[in-house]
């Protein structure tokens, strides 16, 4: 999948509308920040499926492509995204991928970086080395303490209309 497919795609986000794109591999240290407390577990567990999938296809983690599925559909993969921001770089999709990757020793991800966006944050960022693995069912409150919906990026309804 061309870049700037996806960079079209994630123009359609409400808050990216102005914003600028770029892919490029991100180290995973405690100076990123995350807006999500925790990742599920059962996520976790078809993030791993996906990467041996991806592996088996020789494609490589998490460049942007249109993957086939059984039955003939096609499902995007994309890198995480991660915002700038005046304190440092958050991630705004893609925690358990992220999360992944660094349980696996992994120590950079490929990300899209969203540049310019003038949306304040829709959470309180916290350190990256603060996201920890919830075993049972997590209300997106408790997740994203002090969430503001109205500022939520919704990147998936862009990316999958």
């Amino acid at each position: 999948m061309p870049p700037t497919e996806l960079f079209q795609a994630l123009a359609r986000v409400r808050h990216y509308d102005r914003a600028r794109f770029e892919i490029l591999d991100l180290p995973l240290t405690e100076a990123l920040r995350v807006s999500q407390a925790r990742v599920k577990e059962f996520k976790l567990l078809q993030v791993a499926d996906l990467i041996d999938e991806l592996a088996v296809s020789h494609l490589e983690l998490f460049t942007p492509c249109r993957y086939r599925l059984p039955g003939d559909s096609t499902s995007v993969i994309t890198p995480p995204v991660v915002e700038t921001t005046s304190r440092g770089l958050v991630m705004i999709e893609g925690h358990t991928r992220a999360f992944y990757a660094a349980r696996q020793g992994m120590t950079h991800l490929k990300v899209i970086v969203a540049h310019d966006v003038k949306s304040a944050l829709p959470v309180e960022p916290r350190p990256f080395t603060d996201l920890r693995l919830a075993h049972e069912t997590i209300e997106s409150a408790a997740n994203m303490p002090g969430n503001n919906p109205s500022l939520m990026r919704n990147i998936e309804n862009a990316l999958h209309p």
